[in-house]
């Protein structure tokens, strides 16, 4: 009688780390991974699984190393490159993601998982027609994979096809009831249709599922602040701007730049449209600054709710209560101003501009610059902090030295902050 082999422990650990891994137990997956790749340095599929928890942890370098190694150890496999691809869109390196993509089909034709990438980067980039390609090739193959299913409806809402887009995603609900990805999609569906009850819903029952998904934390957080009537409005335009492709975006803000400049030189020419041409100029002047500012602002004052302390980030919630402050700063100072009281009026327009500085920092989500842009900030602050001690002190020229300087960084924030918050993180290497 042959005896049964039994499992080695390499083997035992891969398996003890699937199960923490599935369990979102990640750091204790990775050490399950890393003993088994003690006993076999050469094992593909632990580095795999390594880089994806790693992944998960946000520990960039680790995971790309594990899964480099793996493409080297396995490059055949359409495993590794798909986790590689992972790694890349998740730091929005989306051209190398999509390379990987194809790699992983080149590989094997018929691997989902690797359709799905590509339509997530495609989705990215807001190429919906190509997102919905890649999703319905993966659909084709697997009709039941529930991650095609909901880049589908993603990229048909990124079109404008609602209808579309609800139906797809109530498909992946019906063929799994749990899952917190589909619930999450469905509330951003309801809350581009501007049903926010429904999303709160929604939101809620992913978050119940998964209180680790960011996505529906995000959508959740904008779902409550869309209770406010105003930031309703500017939330409305912030998610059709988000459908524009990249260039269409730019080609938004120069027109509307262009347009005004029109309007203004229509009221320079003809003095009776003057007050007309004006109050355009002001209008757009308004509304620029209502959505430069709708979000820190909105989550400073979510910030004060017993909800906003628990679902902000530690980053939003911080800056959204600075900038809360400063825009409670300014409108003081303006009704001071307004009663005639001296030097109340240079107070209130540099809160209005350092309220412009810090909402651009506030919209940096790159954690690797976020240090920089605070550190900015804070300088700006200590010239904020001169120009009130000027103005209280009347001492002209120290007022109105920091006020130019907070003057030209806040047109200048409005810049940099904007490139800045579209930097990827580079990969150590």
């Amino acid at each position: 009688m042959f005896e049964a082999q039994q499992p080695t422990g390499e083997i035992i650990r891969l398996k003890r780390g699937r199960l923490l891994y599935d369990q979102r137990r990640y750091d204790d997956a990775i050490a399950e991974f890393q003993g088994a790749l003690a006993e076999d340095p050469n094992n593909a599929s632990a580095h795999v699984l390594l880089a994806m928890s790693l992944l998960h942890l946000e520990r960039w370098t680790e995971a790309t190393e594990s899964a480099r190694t793996a493409v080297g150890l396995d490059p055949a496999s359409p495993q590794p490159h798909y986790a590689l691809g992972l790694i890349y869109e998740s730091r929005n390196m989306l051209e190398e993601a999509l390379e990987c993509a194809e790699t992983s089909l080149a590989c094997d034709p018929g691997y989902v998982p690797a359709f799905a990438l590509g339509a997530r980067v495609y989705l990215r980039q807001k190429k919906y027609d190509k997102a919905i390609r890649a999703a319905s090739k993966g659909l084709e193959l697997d009709p039941d994979d529930i991650e095609c299913t909901n880049l589908l409806a993603a990229a048909q809402r990124g079109r404008g096809d609602h209808a579309r887009a609800r139906a797809s995603v109530t498909e992946a609900l019906r063929r799994d009831p749990d899952n917190t990805h589909s619930h999450a999609n469905m509330g951003w569906q309801a809350l581009h249709a501007g049903d926010h009850e429904t999303s709160l819903e929604h939101f809620r029952e992913s978050l119940r599922l998964d209180p680790t998904n960011e996505w529906a934390r995000a959508g959740i957080i904008e779902a409550v602040k869309a209770q406010f009537v105003l930031y309703r409005l500017v939330l409305a335009y912030f998610l059709w701007v988000s459908r524009l492709r990249g260039k269409y975006q730019i080609g938004l803000v120069l027109g509307l730049v262009i347009g005004i400049n029109a309007v203004n030189r229509i009221g320079d020419a003809n003095p009776t449209l003057e007050p007309f041409t004006n109050a355009i100029v002001g209008a757009y002047g308004l509304f620029v600054l209502t959505v430069w500012i709708a979000r820190p602002l909105s989550s400073g004052v979510l910030a004060l709710s017993r909800f906003g302390r628990l679902a902000l980030p530690a980053w939003d919630r911080s800056w959204g209560l600075i900038v809360l402050t400063l825009a409670i700063g300014g409108i003081v100072a303006s009704a001071a101003a307004i009663a005639s009281l001296d030097g109340w009026v240079g107070i209130a327009i540099s809160c209005a501009l350092y309220l412009l500085v810090l909402s651009g920092a506030s919209t940096i989500k790159n954690t690797t610059l976020r240090p920089t842009a605070i550190a900015l900030a804070s300088l700006l602050g200590v010239v904020f902090a001169v120009g009130v001690y000027g103005h209280l002190g009347d001492i002209s020229l120290l007022a109105n030295g920091s006020f130019l300087v907070l003057m030209i960084s806040a047109v200048a924030s409005t810049w940099i902050a904007s490139g800045m918050s579209m930097m990827r993180e580079p990969i150590k290497r």
